[in-house]
């Protein structure tokens, strides 16, 4: 049975940092491959640039990697709301020769408890946090409850790279290649 990762975020744009610290979490939970599953209609963000372009700039991330995929499941379900709980339990009837562990980073787990039935996501598959900084969990709800991983971390943010775009700073290093090309080509986050 293949081990996978679910890696959900806007991804707007994906960074070097979301896929260095996919890498640790592939090779800390022993993974076959980590899926970056785009948000389609996130509950708790605005989405600001369209899901397309968002996915598009995440499969030119991963492109060259064979253990990094991206799922158009979001947009195939074409929720009004793509609550967490929904997509896993979708995924999970789809592919029933995988085990899945969903990846969160920290930023997203401090407001787990304010999730869409977090308990049940709990119940449905493993849970691993991606921290940001060196953080301390105690007594957070559901902390006992979840994986939390030894990633790097980044000093490195989506809302950085959009600012540093807007202001018209190189973002070399920050993002791919092909999604600095794109990002240019497509004239975002002017």
């Amino acid at each position: 049975m293949k081990k996978t990762g679910i890696f959900g975020g806007l991804f707007d744009p994906p960074h070097i940092g979301h896929l260095i610290t996919a890498l640790d979490a592939l090779i800390e939970l022993n993974l076959d491959e980590i899926w970056f599953l785009v948000s389609f209609h996130p509950p708790h963000r605005e989405e600001n640039t369209p899901f397309d372009r968002r996915y598009e700039m995440t499969r030119l991330s991963v492109q060259d990697f064979k253990k990094f995929k991206v799922s158009p499941i979001e947009r195939e379900l074409n929720l009004d709301k793509s609550y967490s709980l929904l997509v896993i339990r979708e995924i999970k009837k789809r592919f029933v020769d995988k085990e899945f562990y969903f990846i969160v980073g920290s930023d997203q787990f401090t407001r787990f408890n304010e999730w869409y039935k977090p308990e049940q996501i709990l119940k449905e598959m493993e849970v691993a946090v991606l921290k940001r900084k060196e953080e301390d969990f105690n007594g957070y709800p559901f902390a006992k409850d979840v994986i939390f991983l030894h990633n790097r971390c980044m000093e490195i943010s989506s809302s950085e790279i959009r600012k540093r775009v807007k202001e018209g700073k190189e973002i070399k290093f920050f993002v791919r290649d092909a999604v600095e090309q794109y990002i240019i080509r497509e004239k975002l986050y002017r």
